[in-house]
């Protein structure tokens, strides 16, 4: 089909932006974006998933917290299913919410603040970004589970 010696084109994002600079390799004048900017940028990428990570650990103590107060206490089994079930359907709903409305337009949010050259660039770190966005909100239950449950 004539594919094999075909090189794949970078396309340069249409919201990049950056200083003209005439490259070294064609002479042309291209935009470029200093590396040293964009990894200040990586770096508060990487604060906003750690206040991720402190944020749904602190909804999963709740939860966690809420559950042992529902085993703990006397009440009759209607209520203590009712109770379980709220509890469920409440970790559910937030879930769906966050990832869907919070988690995903933080991560696209991100992703265009770090300013990536090429298209493929772009859609690469927003692709982990969503997956480890989407990995702590679905997970982190289940590791402090794993960890803390005594």
């Amino acid at each position: 089909w004539g594919v094999s010696n075909r090189q794949q084109a970078e396309v340069v994002r249409a919201g990049f932006h950056g200083w003209t600079r005439v490259s070294p390799i064609t002479g042309e004048p291209t935009l470029h974006y200093p590396q040293w900017r964009r990894s200040v940028k990586y770096c508060v990428t990487g604060v906003v998933m750690f206040m991720q990570v402190l944020f749904m650990g602190g909804m999963v103590a709740a939860l966690y917290t809420a559950y042992f107060w529902i085993q703990s206490t006397e009440m009759s089994l209607f209520y203590n299913l009712a109770l379980n079930l709220a509890c469920s359907t409440c970790w559910g709903i937030s879930l769906e919410l966050l990832n869907w409305i919070v988690w995903y337009r933080v991560a696209t949010a991100l992703n265009k603040f770090e300013n990536h050259r090429t298209v493929r660039d772009h859609e690469e770190r927003l692709i982990v970004k969503i997956f480890i966005f989407f990995f702590i909100d679905c997970f982190l239950w289940f590791f402090l589970l794993a960890f803390f449950h005594t």
